[in-house]
């Protein structure tokens, strides 16, 4: 559990009792501010033949307070220092940077994620996000959608490009649903195996596009399946 970032971590304090000097301190580390204040405060002590008598004097205090400089925490009150960022008011111990989606995912060959990840290794600044998520300062946040596209990757949020097109089975010609190898930010429809494409056979995909493909002489249909030869 962090501590109360605002909270004071500790006192370093002087005091002087007509010159003779008490010190009594604590040593705070990394990330930490202090704040000086004077005190001076009227008291007595026993003076004159036989301690009997009641002398006035001035105790002069320096109370030097520790705190958490704006934008780091303590782990809990026995750290001597500050050494948890603090992202949108979490740190790494209470998952900062990070947003799990519901509505949108990004998808590889392997595995599917919902969770950006990262690290707040600065006030309000995330690294380390998850692949195909950017650092939008306390947060990592996924890239922005393209339609058809599985896996997009950027750096900011309008920077995006398709990495892995939909029925992207493997980076080889022919092999997807999709293709984006004529631009990467965005994935149009290939000629495949799907009904709602072409297989184009027999004929030509020009550029392996679905709107390329142009079927042999005397072959027509959507997939070119159709033959026009007539038997004799």
């Amino acid at each position: 559990m962090v501590e109360d970032p605002g909270k004071i971590l500790g006192t370093h304090k002087i005091t002087s009792f007509n010159g003779a000097c008490k010190t009594k301190k604590r040593q705070y580390l990394n990330n930490v501010n202090t704040i000086v204040r004077h005190e001076e405060r009227k008291t007595t002590r026993k003076c004159g033949l036989w301690k009997w008598g009641r002398c006035t004097q001035y105790v002069s205090e320096i109370k030097i307070n520790f705190k958490c400089k704006e934008g780091w925490a303590q782990e809990s009150s026995a750290s001597k220092g500050c050494d948890y960022a603090i992202c949108a008011g979490k740190t790494n111990l209470s998952g900062a940077c990070n947003i799990r989606y519901y509505d949108d995912y990004q998808k590889t060959r392997k595995e599917t994620f919902y969770n950006s990840g990262g690290k707040c290794s600065s006030p309000d600044i995330c690294s380390g996000c998850n692949n195909g998520f950017y650092s939008d300062g306390p947060y990592c946040r996924i890239c922005g959608r393209i339609d058809h596209c599985n896996f997009r990757k950027c750096t900011t949020s309008n920077n995006q490009h398709c990495e892995i097109c939909e029925g992207d089975i493997k980076p080889n010609k022919y092999w997807s649903a999709y293709t984006n190898h004529l631009d990467n930010t965005k994935c149009q429809k290939a000629c495949s195996w799907r009904t709602d494409s072409t297989r184009c056979y027999p004929g030509t995909c020009t550029n392996e596009l679905f709107s390329g493909c142009v079927c042999a002489d005397n072959f027509s249909g959507t997939h070119c399946e159709n033959s026009e030869y007539i038997i004799k």
